[in-house]
């Protein structure tokens, strides 16, 4: 599919608009992915790939994302370690081993932690802005060049200290824990604003190779999963209206296995969308489903993922069956580019042959 129209049925999903639901496939069976390029292991890493070799490596990623069947918007976005980022920016340590990155905690409660400002000249910065300077240089027409993903603040805060610390914080520490999200809110927000200073471009952000758009962001908060609907009232509400409020579209990742939490995303009135990727352990796709079609019924855009978690025949048709298709948009694992073929080609008898 052409380029622009994909970008069009884009943000007819985030209108509301759209007459069947987008449909994307992870294929990890064919033509696996070339190595990523090499963002910095540990915060004093030198070793990371230049901008230059990085770039190369993204554009040739784009290319292949293009000849991709279904209706995902090839991307293109700096991803140095990854969830880490912000975390790392703050003065957490980190590791990364090539496939999985991981914070390493402080130590501190959050009335100790000290959150670093937005330090421009840090080298973990510079090195992460060289690249996103040079991906917005390289005039790629087909692909939308974006920010990096980045974790929210309490999830930010939940890789500073750990997650048994934060949870004790929630409980004997709270006002701590109110503080240190709103420094990280604030880092949060001086990030994305140097970001856009680089990137200058109007025309929209990308987000799990869903197009954003505006000046706009996927944010994560896995700490969702950890927490009951008390400790989402008490700290997670406030700090996502706000955070949501300062995006043009604010689209958010979360897990299944926080699904008591994500039916209180309808609650947040500034939240334009949300991603649910369901985890092995459950809750059922039924389930998923159910809050699903409730957060469209609150004007929000739902994207439904199995991320390497395969659904039966009769879950994916349930998928292409029951959720609003206006505001819908389904991302597959598959093996083959044959199995993604075989979903559209039902799609289309289902809702016709706008693919």
């Amino acid at each position: 599919m052409d380029f622009r129209k994909k970008l069009e049925l884009h943000r007819r999903f985030w209108r509301g608009e759209l007459e069947r639901p987008l449909l994307g496939f992870f294929i990890t069976g064919e033509d696996p992915a070339p190595e990523p390029p090499s963002g910095p292991r540990a915060p004093d890493d030198e070793t990371a790939d230049p901008a230059d070799v990085a770039v190369a490596r993204w554009c040739a990623s784009a290319r292949r994302q293009s000849a991709e069947p279904g209706d995902r918007v090839p991307e293109l976005s700096v991803n140095d370690c990854g969830t880490a980022f912000l975390p790392a920016l703050a003065g957490a340590d980190y590791r990364d081993d090539g496939h999985t990155v991981w914070c390493i905690p402080t130590g501190k409660s959050c009335a100790e932690l000290e959150v670093r400002p937005f330090e421009p000249e840090l080298p973990l910065w510079r090195s992460y802005a060289e690249k996103l300077e040079a991906l917005a240089g390289a005039g790629i027409e087909n692909a939308v060049t974006g920010t990096a993903a980045h974790t929210g603040p309490l999830e930010a805060l939940l890789g500073m200290v750990g997650p048994e610390q934060l949870a004790l914080d929630m409980f004997d520490r709270p006002e701590a824990v109110r503080r240190r999200a709103a420094e990280l809110m604030k880092l949060w927000k001086d990030v994305f604003a140097a970001e856009w200073e680089i990137l200058g471009w109007p025309h929209g952000n990308a987000g799990f190779r869903v197009y954003l758009p505006g000046r706009s962001s996927l944010f994560t908060e896995d700490g969702l999963s950890m927490v009951g609907p008390r400790q989402f009232d008490e700290f997670y509400r406030d700090s996502l209206t706000e955070l949501s409020a300062h995006l043009e579209t604010a689209f958010i990742h979360t897990h299944s296995a926080g699904l008591d939490c994500c039916r209180k995303l309808v609650e947040i009135e500034t939240l334009d969308g949300v991603e649910i990727s369901n985890d092995p352990n459950g809750p059922s796709l039924e389930e998923i489903v159910e809050v699903g079609v409730a957060l469209q019924r609150a004007g929000k855009s739902v994207m439904f993922s199995n991320w390497k978690h395969p659904l039966t025949d009769e879950e994916v048709r349930l998928l292409l069956e029951r959720p609003d298709p206006a505001r819908t948009h389904i991302t597959l694992t598959v093996k083959t580019v044959a199995e993604a073929e075989r979903w559209l080609s039902e799609a289309r008898e289902r809702f016709g042959s706008d693919w």
